[in-house]
C-alpha cells in the first residue's frame, strides 16, 4: 500500500482496517508505507498496523531517509532503497521516459517485489515433503521472519 492515512479517524467505518484483517486471516502478505513527514508525525496508520509490514526508504548508503518517520519500538522496522531511484514514466506526462523518484511510497513495492522473488526461490527449492515450511513463509509473520534473517540493522531499520 503506497499511500498512508495520518490516523485511524480517516479511514471511515474502519473499512480498510477490516479488509486488511480479512486479508492477514488469509495469509496475505502487506506492505504499507510509513511516510514522508520525517519527525513531524509517527508511523501512519495503516504502517503502524502489526498485520503490516512497514516500509521505510534508505538512499544508496543504506543511510535512512530524511522524510522517514521515527522507528516503531518494539517492531520489526523494514527498509529499503528508494531515494532518487530511476523510474520509468509514460512520455505523454511530458517528464522523459525516465524521472529520479524518492518515499516511502516507491519503496514499498520495492520491498513487495523482493518478497515475492524470495518466496519464489524459497518455492522452488522447496521438496514436497516442506509444505508445512512454505505455509508458514508464505504469512506475514513468516515473511517479517525471512526478512529479518536477511537484513542488516542500522539507525533502528
Amino acid at each position: 500500500m503506497s499511500f498512508r492515512f495520518r490516523s485511524q479517524d480517516d479511514d471511515p467505518d474502519d473499512k480498510i482496517y477490516n479488509a486488511i484483517q480479512v486479508a492477514y486471516r488469509r495469509d496475505v502478505i502487506i506492505f504499507a508505507a510509513v511516510s514522508n513527514e520525517g519527525g513531524n508525525y509517527a508511523v501512519a496508520y495503516l504502517a503502524n498496523q502489526s498485520t503490516v509490514i512497514c516500509v521505510f526508504s534508505t538512499d544508496g548508503y543504506s543511510n535512512r531517509s530524511a522524510f522517514n518517520p521515527l522507528p516503531i519500538n518494539n517492531r520489526n522496522n523494514f527498509s529499503i532503497l528508494r531515494e532518487a531511484v530511476k523510474s520509468s514514466w509514460p512520455e505523454r506526462l511530458g517528464k522523459g521516459y525516465e524521472l529520479r523518484q524518492s518515499g516511502t511510497s516507491y519503496a514499498t513495492p520495492i520491498a513487495a517485489g523482493i518478497a515475492a522473488l524470495v518466496l519464489d526461490y524459497i518455492k522452488q527449492k522447496l521438496l514436497e515433503a516442506e509444505k508445512e515450511v512454505w505455509s508458514k513463509l508464505r504469512s506475514c509473520v513468516g515473511m517479517q521472519k525471512v526478512l529479518k534473517l536477511i537484513a542488516v540493522e542500522r539507525d533502528g531499520l
